[in-house]
């Protein structure tokens, strides 16, 4: 038995994994297990988890890679401890993650799901700006119930009896099963933030959020509609009837424009004018086509440093006493 089960899922990334596996082993609290659940990875991933020889790594291995779902279940299924802590491989943890996070829940009983706020940074390593600004449960679970998400899914950590009871992760809101998992615990439980940055969050390219996009963007649709419909007494749709029923054209077209945006945040140009591609030529967004028509006109890296310098501005006023209010605006699509 430990405190804490740490599950990260791993699929083909070598070249970030050791600094996210350090900066697990390198935690200030020590009392927990390290479940990697190696997800079928065809590269050199296995064999740099095998070069660690700490007795807290528990390596699963699976012969075909079945996505990250299936991974965290059954990291869910193997856990031991009374908390789970989620990590994806290509992040890093700040040495007190997860001591602040364990201190929290042990005194906030009520409190079944805590996340942490976090410094963005791109594949080099270089910081780009502070991000989440929303921490008490009240601006959470407000955010969450009008479809918007304000937790890093590998920043939380979580009470295992509640996951559990739940049924873990559902395979039918893939690419957002973090966001279902928050819906279905509002019922029972709290979720919050610390106001602590303790992660490293990076904008990886080749990572699902920025590969998966419109996949992302339905599960996620698909998630608040079965919430509603559970509010309200009703059954939930198959996916498959929530699709044919539903124009999610508008949903769509905000996925791709948020993820063209956080491409050009990291300087990948050619990802940037594949995505405002796929927008469509019937798009009025002026920006979208300001923005494609800089990069196709070779202004790309210029508006790209001007873009960056702007997150930078925006994490500064997040840090600040106004964050509050400056994330409120956000939502509301003012800025």
């Amino acid at each position: 038995m430990c405190r804490v089960s740490v599950i990260m899922p791993v699929y083909n990334a070598e070249r970030y994994l050791r600094e996210a596996i350090d900066s697990i082993l390198g935690q200030t609290f020590t009392d927990f297990e390290f479940i990697i659940i190696d997800d079928g990875s065809t590269d050199g991933s296995p064999e740099i988890i095998s070069q660690y020889k700490d007795k807290r790594i528990k390596l699963v291995r699976k012969a075909r890679n079945e996505g990250l779902v299936s991974a965290l279940n059954l990291g869910i299924e193997l856990a031991s401890g009374k908390y789970i802590a989620r990590m994806d491989a290509d992040d890093i943890a700040l040495p007190q993650r997860l001591e602040k996070q364990v201190a929290f829940l042990d005194s906030h009983p009520d409190v079944a799901v805590v996340g942490t706020r976090a410094w963005r940074f791109d594949p080099a390593g270089r910081i780009i700006e502070s991000m989440i600004s929303v921490t008490k449960w009240e601006d959470v679970h407000r955010y969450l119930r009008s479809s918007a998400n304000r937790l890093i899914h590998g920043s939380v950590t979580m009470r295992t009896d509640v996951v559990r009871r739940l049924g873990g992760y559902r395979q039918q809101f893939r690419h957002a099963e973090d966001i279902d998992l928050w819906l279905r615990i509002l019922d029972h439980a709290k979720i919050c933030n610390l106001p602590d940055k303790l992660m490293f969050y990076r904008s990886n390219p080749s990572g699902v959020r920025l590969t998966k996009i419109l996949e992302a963007a339905h599960s996620s649709a698909y998630a608040f509609d079965c919430y509603l419909r559970r509010i309200n007494g009703l059954p939930e749709r198959t996916y498959e009837d929530f699709i044919d029923s539903t124009d999610l054209t508008h949903r769509e077209a905000e996925a791709i424009w948020s993820a063209a945006l956080e491409c050009l945040m990291i300087g990948d140009l050619n990802k940037v004018k594949e995505m405002l591609g796929e927008m469509g030529k019937n798009s009025k967004r002026l920006s979208k086509h300001l923005i494609h028509f800089a990069i196709s006109s070779g202004l790309g890296k210029f508006l790209s440093l001007i873009y960056k310098k702007y997150r930078r501005i925006r994490g500064s006023i997040i840090d600040s006493r106004f964050s509050v209010f400056f994330s409120d605006l956000k939502h509301r699509k003012i800025l």
